[in-house]
C-alpha cells in the first residue's frame, strides 16, 4: 500500500462510497492524512468537508482550525475564511500569512501590504514565510509588488538572497519578461559561476526568448560543473532539434544511453531525429528499441505506425495502430489514421466507425479540417449524402479555402439537383478568386489553389448550368 492511501485513507473513502457519509472515529494524524491526500489531488473541496469532520470529533484543534481556514482561501470562500481568522491570535504569523492572501483575493492590495508591513515588524517573520508571501503575489498581485518585495526581503535576509532573486526570476519568465529573467540568472552567475542550477536555468531562458544558440552554450557550462546530468543532457538535445541541428542532437541524445533509467527515452528521441532527417528505417530502429524497454507506451507503436507507413509496410502499420489502441483505446490520432487506411483500402464503414471514436474524443479545436473531410467521404462512400453535407461543411468552417472541398461539396450538391446551394458555393468562389490577393487569412498554398481556379470558373459555370437538371450521379 502506498503511503499516499494509507489505513485512514482508505477508511474515509470506503465510508464515503459505500455509506455516502463518515462515520467513524479518526485520531487528528489520521484527518491530517485524509486531507494530505485530497489536497495532493486538488480536491480542496473534499480536503475541506474532511476537515470539517476532522473538527466535528475535535473540536477547537489548532492544526484543524488552521487547515480549514487554508482551504476556505483555495476555494475562495472568503467571507467564512475571514470569520474564522477573525477568531484567532491576530498576532500569530501564519494567521497574518492568511490574512494577507484574503485581502489579495479581494484585491484589496492596499490593506494587504498593510498586513505585510505588520509581518516586517514582527520578530517571528521567517525566512519560510517571505517565500510564501511571494508566491502569493505572484499568483495574485503585479509583478512590480514581487519585486518590491523581493528587494525588501532581502535586505531583512540576506542569507536568502539567491534564493529570492530565483523567486524573481521565475516571476519574471511567467510574465514573459525573459531579459529581465536574464540579467537576473546573470547577476547569480557573477556571483557563484559553478552554480549548474542557475545555468541551466539560464539555459531554459534563453530558449524560450528563441536564443538556441545561447541556450546551448548555457547547457554546456551547466554541463561542466555538474556532468551527467539527465535532465540537462534532454534539454540541450531538444535545443539542437529545435534548431533543426537533428545530426548534433542525435549525438547529444546518444550520451543518455549511459543512464538506465533513460534508455527508452533515449532511443525515442533518436528515432524522432532520424524521422525528421527522412530517414525511416533508422527511425523504426530506434523505436523497436524503445518498445523492448518500455513496451506499454501506447505513443511509441502510433510514432512506429507512421515509421512503418513511411517505409510502406502497411500490414505493420494496422499492427502498430491496432496496438496502441490495445493499450489506449481512445487514442484520437491512432483512431484517426486508422480510419484514412481503411477508407483508402476500400472499408469506408470501419473508416468511419474510427473518424467517430477520434471525434468523440477531441476538443473542438482539436479537431482538424482533414479529419472532418475524411469523415466526410466515409460518409459519401456509404451513400450518406446528408452527413457527407453536414462534415464537408464543418470542415469549410475550418478552413473556408479549401478549394478542392468546395468543389467536392459543389458536386454532391450537384448530383442532388440543389442548383441553390450549387450556386451559393459558386459564388463564394468567384469572390474568393476575386479578392485572393487581398485576402490576409490564408495560406499560400490555398492562395494558389484559388489563383489557379479563377482560369477555369466560366467554363466550370457553363457545365453546371448546362447539366444542371441532368441526374449525372453514377
Amino acid at each position: 500500500m502506498s503511503e499516499k492511501e494509507s489505513d485512514a485513507v482508505l477508511r474515509y473513502k470506503s465510508m464515503i462510497e459505500e455509506e455516502g457519509r463518515v462515520h467513524g472515529y479518526f485520531d487528528t494524524d489520521e484527518i491530517d492524512e485524509v486531507t494530505t491526500y485530497y489536497e495532493s489531488d486538488e480536491r480542496f473541496d473534499l480536503a475541506l468537508d474532511a476537515v470539517e469532520y476532522g473538527l466535528s470529533l475535535h473540536p477547537g484543534n489548532p492544526e484543524l482550525v488552521l487547515k480549514k481556514i487554508k482551504y476556505l482561501l483555495w476555494e475562495e470562500k472568503l467571507d467564512e475564511a475571514e470569520a474564522l481568522l477573525n477568531k484567532q491570535n491576530p498576532d500569530s504569523e501564519i494567521v497574518l500569512l492568511f490574512r494577507v492572501e484574503l485581502l489579495l483575493l479581494r484585491r484589496d492590495f492596499d490593506a494587504a501590504q498593510s498586513v505585510i508591513d505588520t509581518l516586517f515588524r514582527s520578530d517571528d517573520l521567517t525566512l519560510d514565510t517571505c517565500f510564501d508571501i511571494v508566491g502569493l503575489l505572484i499568483d495574485l498581485a503585479s509583478l512590480d509588488d514581487v519585486t518590491r518585495f523581493v528587494h525588501r526581503a532581502m535586505k531583512v535576509y540576506p542569507e536568502g538572497e539567491i534564493e529570492l532573486y530565483r523567486e524573481l526570476a521565475s516571476a519574471y519568465e511567467m510574465h514573459d519578461e525573459d531579459k529581465k529573467a536574464i540579467d537576473i540568472y546573470n547577476l547569480l552567475l557573477d556571483q557563484d559561476p559553478y552554480s549548474a542550477t542557475d545555468w541551466f536555468s539560464l539555459a531554459k531562458v534563453y530558449a524560450l526568448d528563441r536564443n538556441y544558440e545561447a541556450a546551448i552554450e548555457a547547457c554546456d557550462f551547466a554541463l561542466t560543473v555538474s556532468d551527467g546530468d539527465e535532465d540537462m543532457i534532454v534539454f540541450m538535445g531538444r535545443c539542437y532539434y529545435d534548431v533543426e541541428m537533428y545530426e548534433k542532437a542525435i549525438e547529444v541524445f546518444k550520451e543518455l544511453l549511459e543512464f538506465d533509467t533513460k534508455k527508452a527515452i533515449a532511443y525515442e528521441l533518436i528515432s524522432q531525429c532520424y524521422m525528421k532527417l527522412e530517414k525511416p528505417a533508422e527511425s523504426v530502429c530506434y523505436l523497436e528499441k524503445a518498445v523492448e524497454i518500455d513496451a506499454d507506451r501506447a505513443a511509441l507503436y502510433y510514432q512506429l505506425a507512421t515509421g512503418y507507413y513511411d517505409l510502406g509496410n502497411r500490414e505493420k502499420v494496422y499492427e502498430m495502430l491496432r496496438k496502441t489502441l490495445e493499450l489506449n483505446a481512445i487514442y484520437p490520432d491512432a483512431q484517426a489514421f486508422l480510419g484514412e487506411l481503411y477508407l483508402q483500402d476500400g472499408h469506408p464503414e470501419e473508416a468511419l466507425k474510427y473518424f467517430l471514436g477520434a471525434l468523440k474524443w477531441l476538443f473542438s479545436e482539436e479537431i482538424t479540417e482533414e479529419l472532418l473531410a475524411l469523415t466526410g467521404d466515409a460518409y459519401y462512400r456509404l451513400g450518406d449524402i446528408e452527413n457527407t453535407i453536414r462534415y464537408y461543411e464543418l470542415s469549410l468552417e475550418k478552413n473556408p479555402y479549401n478549394v478542392k472541398l468546395i468543389f467536392k461539396l459543389i458536386m454532391v450538391y450537384f448530383n442532388i439537383q440543389d442548383q441553390t446551394h450549387v450556386s451559393e458555393w459558386m459564388y463564394r468562389l468567384e469572390s474568393y478568386a476575386a479578392e485572393v490577393d487581398r485576402l490576409t487569412d490564408i495560406s499560400d498554398e490555398n492562395r494558389e489553389e484559388i489563383r489557379q481556379v479563377k482560369q477555369v470558373l466560366n467554363t466550370l459555370k457553363a457545365i453546371l448550368r448546362d447539366t444542371l437538371n441532368e441526374d449525372i450521379s453514377e
